[in-house]
């Protein structure tokens, strides 16, 4: 049976900067203390492998919440925030790049609210460029503001508790310069605090979280265009009915290669046998049959079997697109730029992160 908080993506209802949409949390209010009353922090961006069950994907809505659970890890692409505490109950956004300050002005109210401080902020950011095209820039940012805030106050907030309030009150940017419900299963949190390969669950629940080996770089292909994002366009909203209905049939299948194969190849720092799994995931879940399945995206596969042949380990199609990657040995960087190249699409070489967040 299809769940029935999938069916209404075409009528998400704008939310209020500020507006609470989970608050499962104990002791609220919480107590804080203004340790910093000035600092900067920086939190990587990720590359997201997959949905583990894509059935249970879904915009957050009060009383419901995305949790499909999903692999990634972090990559050498950063936000920056700064932030300092003022007396004024104002919040302040002194200087931003790429716009976004309904974004953060949302976050700040957040805080604010979950918590006992009656103060206010001045913050400044600066966003990486890449913008919906599946790197997690509107995360990134986020969760930048939020780990700021929570150092700032004290740490009110566990990690485990700061990642769930991030991800169950995520929102986009959309139409309109208003924000509309989003989806996010906690990875982008979770990275933005430890960087690294993490596996994340229903619940934003963190299962494993490891080093990738320094000797793996990251290669990513993108498109000319700039990507809109799911709230932009409702034609793109549709597809994910397939996908809904394909995972009702893979999920369970995927999921049991997590627990039993691939979390085995992470902890044995085994990447071409997380290559194979990854692949073999990607193939089975509602991405990669979907894609099969399109003649559109012909070029895609073509794309992603050339990265293979020529060593890629992990090759995959990061978030929803249109963002290609490739998690590769440092020799074989320049095999996967030609590719991209060849294939006329813009390229990053990056490395992977494996900090997380920091206080610069």
């Amino acid at each position: 049976m299809r769940n029935k908080n999938n069916s209404n993506l075409r009528s998400l209802p704008v939310i209020q900067e500020g507006q609470i949409l989970w608050s499962e949390l104990e002791n609220l209010p919480r107590k804080t203390k203004k340790a910093v009353k000035y600092l900067r922090f920086r939190a990587p961006t990720r590359l997201n492998f997959g949905i583990l069950d894509f059935t249970e994907m879904r915009p957050n809505l009060p009383g419901t919440h995305c949790n499909s659970g999903s692999l990634g890890f972090g990559i050498s692409l950063y936000s920056k925030v700064e932030l300092t505490l003022i007396d004024e109950p104002r919040i302040i956004i002194k200087k931003l790049s790429n716009g976004r300050d309904k974004l953060l002005t949302h976050v700040a109210l957040i805080m604010k609210k979950l918590t006992d401080y009656r103060g206010g902020f001045e913050i400044s950011a600066d966003a990486i460029c890449y913008s919906h095209v599946g790197l997690g820039s509107t995360a990134s940012l986020t969760c930048a503001l939020y780990n700021a805030i929570n150092i700032a106050l004290g740490y009110p907030f566990t990690e485990r508790e700061l990642v769930k309030i991030g991800a169950f009150n995520y929102v986009e940017e959309g139409p309109r310069n208003k924000l509309y419900p989003g989806q996010s299963t906690g990875l982008s949190g979770w990275i933005a605090l430890k960087g690294g390969i993490c596996i994340v669950t229903a619940e934003a629940e963190l299962v494993i979280r490891d080093e990738i080996p320094e000797n793996y770089k990251v290669v990513i292909g993108l498109p000319t265009f700039q990507g809109k994002g799911i709230v932009d366009s409702d034609k793109e909203l549709p597809d994910l009915q397939k996908f809904y209905f394909y995972d009702r049939f893979n999920s369970a299948r995927i999921c049991h290669w997590v627990l039993m194969r691939l979390i085995p190849a992470i902890k044995s720092k085994n990447y071409k046998e997380v290559g194979e799994i990854t692949w073999d995931m990607f193939i089975n879940s509602c991405k990669g049959i979907g894609m099969i399945m399109s003649r559109s995206s012909s070029e895609i596969l073509e794309i992603l079997l050339e990265l293979r042949k020529v060593g890629g380990e992990m090759c995959f199609i990061s978030s929803v697109g249109p963002a290609i990657a490739t998690l590769i040995s440092s020799e074989l960087v320049n095999s996967a730029v030609k590719i991209f190249k060849r294939h006329n699409l813009r390229v990053l070489k990056l490395n992977v992160d494996n900090q997380g967040g920091q206080i610069l």
